[in-house]
């Protein structure tokens, strides 16, 4: 598990594009640089690795988090296709229709009001 703990933000992220060992994708989704976060999401989604699907909810659930982080979360839970990830997409897709989360927060392009489409 050295790549998780390498000091270099870059070494940790191309180990999480990588990797098989559960473990260490583990440790990578809580790194402390984003983009090693978002480097674990997407290894998370192309192995289609179920462990991972309620960290991931919690992720998508932190308003804390940076939304490309929460963005590429959204994109893993859909791509698992897990009935375990329906729960927290529901929710903060809700939280984003009520105004409760911004479109910003979420990383994604507001609706297009349908009396106003070109």
């Amino acid at each position: 598990m050295g790549a998780a703990r390498d000091p270099w933000a870059f070494v940790r992220q191309a180990a999480a594009g990588r990797v098989a060992d559960s473990t260490l994708v583990g440790a990578l989704l809580g790194d402390r640089v984003a983009d090693v976060r978002i480097a674990a999401l997407r290894a998370v989604a192309e192995r289609k690795a179920l462990p991972f699907v309620p960290t991931i909810v919690s992720i998508l659930r932190n308003r804390q988090e940076e939304s490309g982080v929460r963005r590429e979360a959204a994109g893993a839970l859909t791509a698992l296709c897990s009935p375990d990830a329906l729960d927290g997409l529901t929710e903060v897709a809700v939280s984003a229709a009520r105004g409760v989360e911004s479109d910003r927060d979420l990383g994604v392009e507001p609706p297009v009001p349908h009396d106003e489409e070109p």
